[in-house]
Formats: structure tokens, C-alpha cells, sequence
């Protein structure tokens, strides 16, 4: 704001009788809100907040300064910096009522107002702000003993799973608990994680596991990935099992862990657009282990985005090792259990492999004699 515009707003405040509430102006400063200091000095206060500069990183912090009117006094109340209007208030005296559970009384232009909670079973609160953090004078609705006959006894932090039956959960709705239920089977009750894997107090979630009908659940949602040899193809888990997903159209190609708003999500699949004939694009190479078959030979690991990735193998498949990489292969029997070529040699002793590369390297090698000879 320059000094024009101030000068401005504050004839018009003048002309209509209006009280002058101070006016706040953004610095170049930088500052943290944890080491700085609020103060008042000669009736212009300082204090630390968010950025509105254009330009600015989103979250910075600078120095404003409040200039409080010919009538007015800078305050400092436990670090809230505001301007006092003769003998009124100011934002940070907002309080609740000691006798009304949902009636608030906020500081507005240096004068209280009724501030009141609307609904069943929510109370006042000071204070503190929806994210935890103390601010003085701060009004919020909590849930609570609203005096109407709902007892309001917990918030959705306080909600949960129940410690008898894997598949009930108890959510706190306006103040009171209700059953809330995993309905599939193969699937549990989990509080406290959401499906994007961040905590979350009183967060309830239905995940694979032992639900007691005989369904053990073996993986999870945030199980689900890419095949390491089918760029469009998935695994998915559903009610403790893999699934197979697949990218129906040309172009399009299988990606874990991400939303579509590009936000982190384990387990979660979509399909993106990239050269489907491709194997897809191996990921960093951080594993501490090498990649391998499982004892029984049905699953693969290999190497994928920093981990070793389980491809189970489908039917008659078996992982075999090729080079370094593990790959679910088809077995063709022999009658003995044996891959039926593995091995074999000609009447001359020589593999059949190898005959067939000798073979094909003394062709190339005739091959510009014999055009010679045609000429």
C-alpha cells in the first residue's frame, strides 16, 4: 500500500465518523515465526506472518507493521499484535461464555459481538486453531456437552477400531460414537493411517487381514504394482489377493504409487501414456539385495523404484533366472521333469545351440563369396 492510498482510507475514515483501526504494511524482511519476537513501540507494532508479497516463496514469512491511530493503542496480547479503540477490545480478548457451553463473544472493530455454535452436541473453544496451534482470542467449535442433551464426549480423533470384531470400527459423529462396518470380506477395521499411507488421528479404513470368515488376507491396497515384464499390466490387491489390471488402450502404460493429481499413493494404479511395446523403465538401482526366485520357484523379485518387487508366477510358470533378472517362464516337460531342450546335444557331441550359431556365423563369413561367385 503507498502512502497516497493510506492517506486516502484515512480521510475517508475521518469523513464518515468511523473508527481508525490502524493500518497493517508488508516489509522485505524475512522472519520466523518461531524466534520472532511481537512488539509494540511508540504505537506502531511488529510482528511475523505470511507473505502476500507477488512473487513470493509459497509459505514465507516476513515482517508487517501495524500503525495504530490518534486514538488507538498498540497491544501485545501473549504475541498478538493489535490496535485497542479507546476502551474497547481487541481480536485477541475474544472468549466463551462461562455460562452458555455454545455461545462465544468475539472482538470486532474494538467491540464484542455473539458468536455462536449452531450445531447438536458442539461447544465453544479459545484458543487454539483447527490445526492445533495456540492463537490467542481464536473461536472454534469442538465436540462437546452442548447442555441439549448430547453428550458430545468425543471428536473424530477419538474414533476407532473395536478390540472384539476385526471388521467394526466406532466413529465419532457430532459428539457421539456410531458402529461403522467393513463390509467385504477379507477385510479389517484400521484407525489411524489413510489410504495415501500419512497418519491420521481417528481415521478409520477398511485394509486386507484375518476377518475371522476364513479370509487371511495376504496383501494390501498399498501392495498393488506394475508387472516388471508387461508395461501394461498391474497387480492389484483386492479382498487380500492379486488381481491382474491392465491399460486397455494403445499408448498407455501401467504406473504405481501416484494419484492423478501427481500426489504420492502406495499401491495405487493408473494408467499413463508411454511406449506400451516397451519393457518398462527399471527403477533407481538403491536394493541392498540381488534379485531372485522364491524357494518354490512361483515368485519373482526383482529389482524395481528401490525395492524388490514379488511378481507371483501364474499356472504351470516357474521363475527362472536370466542373468540377473528373475522371470516367471512356461515349463515344457520332458516326461522326467526336465525342460525338454535343456541340454540336449547332437550325435557329434556338440550342443544344438551351439551348432546352430556356428552354422549361422560361417554363412556370414561365405556370404561375399559367394555373391562373387554369382557375378
Amino acid at each position: 500500500m503507498n502512502k497516497l492510498n493510506v492517506i486516502v482510507a484515512a480521510l475517508a475514515l475521518c469523513m464518515s465518523g468511523a473508527a481508525f483501526a490502524g493500518v497493517k504494511e508488508e516489509t522485505t524482511e524475512s522472519c520466523s515465526k518461531e524466534t520472532y519476537t511481537p512488539s509494540c513501540n511508540n504505537n506502531v507494532g511488529k510482528f511475523c506472518s505470511t507473505s502476500k508479497v507477488e512473487g513470493a516463496a509459497e509459505g514465507a514469512t516476513t515482517v508487517w507493521t501495524l500503525t495504530c491511530g490518534a486514538n488507538e493503542t498498540c497491544t501485545n496480547t501473549d504475541g498478538s499484535i493489535d490496535c485497542r479503540v479507546g476502551e474497547g477490545c481487541v481480536s485477541a480478548e475474544s472468549y466463551c461464555d462461562e455460562n452458555d457451553p455454545k455461545l462465544g463473544h468475539r472482538c470486532k472493530d474494538g467491540a464484542f459481538i455473539d458468536w455462536n455454535c449452531s450445531r447438536a452436541g458442539e461447544v465453544c473453544q479459545v484458543g487454539i486453531k483447527e490445526d492445533g496451534t495456540p492463537s490467542p482470542g481464536w473461536l472454534s467449535c469442538i465436540a462437546g456437552d452442548d447442555g441439549g442433551g448430547s453428550t458430545g464426549g468425543c471428536t473424530n480423533a477419538d474414533s476407532y477400531c473395536d478390540e472384539n470384531d476385526p471388521k467394526l470400527g466406532h466413529r465419532c459423529k457430532d459428539g457421539v460414537f456410531i458402529d461403522w462396518n467393513c463390509s467385504k470380506a477379507g477385510e479389517i477395521c484400521q484407525v489411524g493411517i489413510k489410504e495415501d499411507g500419512t497418519p491420521s488421528p481417528g481415521w478409520l479404513s477398511c485394509i486386507a487381514g484375518d476377518d475371522g470368515g476364513g479370509s487371511t488376507g495376504g496383501c494390501t491396497n498399498a501392495d498393488s504394482y506394475c508387472d516388471a515384464t508387461d508395461p501394461k499390466l498391474g497387480h492389484r490387491c483386492k479382498d487380500g489377493a492379486f488381481i491382474d489390471w491392465n491399460c486397455s488402450k494403445a499408448g498407455e502404460i501401467c504406473q504405481a504409487g501416484f494419484k492423478e493429481d501427481g500426489t504420492p499413493a502406495a499401491g495405487w494404479l493408473l494408467c499413463v501414456a508411454g511406449d506400451d511395446t516397451a519393457p518398462p523403465t527399471p527403477g533407481p538401482s538403491t536394493c541392498t539385495e540381488a534379485n531372485y526366485c522364491s524357494a518354490d520357484g512361483k515368485i519373482s523379485y526383482n529389482c524395481a523404484n528401490g525395492s524388490l518387487v514379488p511378481t507371483p508366477c501364474i499356472g504351470d510358470k516357474s521363475c527362472k533366472m536370466d542373468g540377473s533378472t528373475a522371470t516367471c517362464v512356461a515349463s515344457i516337460g520332458d516326461g522326467n521333469g526336465g525342460n525338454k531342450d535343456e541340454g540336449k546335444k547332437d550325435d557329434t557331441g556338440c550342443s544344438a545351440t551351439g551348432a546352430g550359431f556356428l552354422a549361422g556365423w560361417l554363412g556370414l563369413a561365405l556370404l561375399p563369396a559367394l555373391r562373387r561367385r554369382q557375378r
